[in-house]
């Protein structure tokens, strides 16, 4: 009887520590969250930083920049087409003014997306607040007529 004792005593002891080392390796494996999944709107906004310098429209460049339903139209065509994750409304209506300023600046679409840096995501997303700020915030310079 001890000696079953005995071995039923090591058999667990050799169980907990099989099984304490495999917790201890599937934490080390687990991976954690990637940079994708906590990346915050403001990682968003960084990536398009250089076209958000521009300064903020005049009202004569942009008449419509003030207007709650141009803004819902530009907001819900630029979250349409925007790549990875989207930036805050206020983020994005200052893309779409600093737009209107460029285009008033003589920019076109292309310049304007360029101004986002090099990669074809930001380029991208740039030229959309471009293309959908020209419909709806300061439609003068829409060449889609």
């Amino acid at each position: 009887m001890r000696k079953i004792g005995g071995l039923l005593l090591i058999g667990a002891l050799a169980l907990t520590g099989c099984s304490a080392a495999e917790t201890a390796t599937n934490q080390r494996e687990t991976p954690g969250p990637t940079a994708s999944a906590s990346a915050s709107p403001d990682a968003a906004a960084q990536r398009i930083a250089p076209l958000l310098a521009a300064p903020a429209p005049a009202e004569s460049v942009a008449p419509g920049f003030d207007d709650e339903s141009a803004q819902a139209k530009y907001l819900a065509g630029v979250k349409k087409v925007w790549r990875g994750d989207i930036p805050s409304d206020e983020i994005l209506l200052k893309a779409g003014g600093a737009s209107c300023t460029l285009f008033a600046e003589g920019k076109n679409y292309n310049e304007i997306a360029s101004l986002a840096g090099t990669a074809e995501v930001d380029v991208d997303n740039a030229a959309a607040a471009a293309v959908y700020a020209s419909r709806t915030l300061c439609t003068q310079f829409n060449t889609d007529r």
